[in-house]
Order: C-alpha cells, then structure tokens, then sequence
C-alpha cells in the first residue's frame, strides 16, 4: 500500500504545466490522470516508469506514449520527462486565444532545469496552420525559442509551412501530422 500512495502522491504534484512557456490559466489546478497499463515507481532511484498506452492529462496538457519515464529530485519536483512511442505525442493550449500547441516524435525529453522540450525521431511541432518537421526540434520555453535540424546524412531537412491567415484555411496544420 505504501508503493501506491507513493505513485499517486507523485501524481499530485503540478509539475507538468511547466513544460511550456505559459500554459493555459488553470492547468496547474487541474488534477493530473495517468493512464496505463504498467507503473512503477522507485523512490529511491527517484524514478516512476509507465508502460502500455500511456496518457498523462492534466488540463489542457496531454503526453503519450508506448513509455513515459518521470525523473524528480528529492522534493519530488520534476527533473525530466521521457515520453517514447511510434509516435509519443504532446499538446498543450497556452492561452485562451491561442491554437492549441502539438509535438511528436519519436522521443519527446523535457528537461525542466534547463526548460527545453527536445523532439527527436520524426520530429512535428505544429500550432494552428503553422508547422515546423525535422529530425530534432529542440524548444526552449524559457525563451520561447525553437531549433529545428535535419538528418545528418541530409535526406531529411527541416520543413516549414505557413499557411497565411485566411478563414478558408484548415483549422490545424494537417500536411504537418502526415
């Protein structure tokens, strides 16, 4: 029963909104769901592993993926986040009057000191029209900078698209995801 209530109360924490610049208001008092069909959590190597269809929500955030492995530190803050799947996918809606923000790739690392969001594998970022792909795509949310790159043989290269704003334009960035 220990383990459990350990799981959760890591769960509980409102760590996940800091994973973009400036989530929708509220997020963080949002509770946070985690589906799946294996966890574990190992305080001591200050690690909680989840396996199987994983689905964190809280508020307008979403992570998945096949594994999602939570790094945190001795106050069971978040150090890191490791989402893997074919694909692991995030979205998050940072403002009312925003398009909701998506990713996906491969392998999506957040690293929470350095507040960076690295896209690796297949890499998609898109909001709205607007879509950015490559191989890695590297955000820094502390800056609300993003760096894109292609693969290193140059058979695949960054892509951008940017579709004017017009109401007869698709309502996301469907060229984007396919």
């Amino acid at each position: 029963m220990k383990a459990e209530r350990f799981v959760f109360g890591i769960l509980a924490l409102t760590w996940l909104p800091a994973m973009s610049a400036a989530p929708l208001a509220g997020d963080s008092d949002q509770p946070i769901t985690i589906e799946a069909d294996w966890a574990e959590a190992d305080d001591k190597q200050r690690v909680a592993v989840y396996k199987g269809a994983v689905v964190i929500t809280q508020g307008s955030l979403r992570i998945s993926g096949d594994t999602v492995t939570i790094h945190y530190d001795e106050g069971r803050e978040l150090t890191k986040l490791v989402a893997e799947g074919e694909p692991a996918r995030f979205q998050q809606r940072p403002d009312p009057e925003e398009e909701t923000q998506h990713a996906k790739a491969t392998l999506i690392e957040y690293d929470a000191a350095q507040e960076q969001m690295v896209l690796q594998g297949n890499a998609h970022y898109w909001q709205g029209t607007d879509c950015l792909r490559g191989n890695r795509i590297v955000y820094h949310s502390d800056r609300d900078v993003v760096e894109a790159q292609g693969d290193k043989e140059g058979k695949e290269r960054v892509r951008i698209t940017l579709l004017p704003g017009d109401d007869d334009q698709p309502d996301s960035a469907t060229e984007c995801v396919e």
